[in-house]
């Protein structure tokens, strides 16, 4: 039980930075298209 307990943790907690990893370069892809283009998103 422990094991899978831990199991589970580690592949959420992977889930989790990949997310904000997705996150993070959508929003700097984001504010690299405005400050380029000038445009209002």
């Amino acid at each position: 039980m422990e094991i899978k307990r831990k199991g589970s943790r580690k592949i959420k907690k992977e889930v989790y930075l990949g997310l904000r990893r997705k996150v993070s370069v959508l929003g700097i892809g984001l504010l690299r298209n405005r400050s380029i283009t000038g445009s209002d998103y």
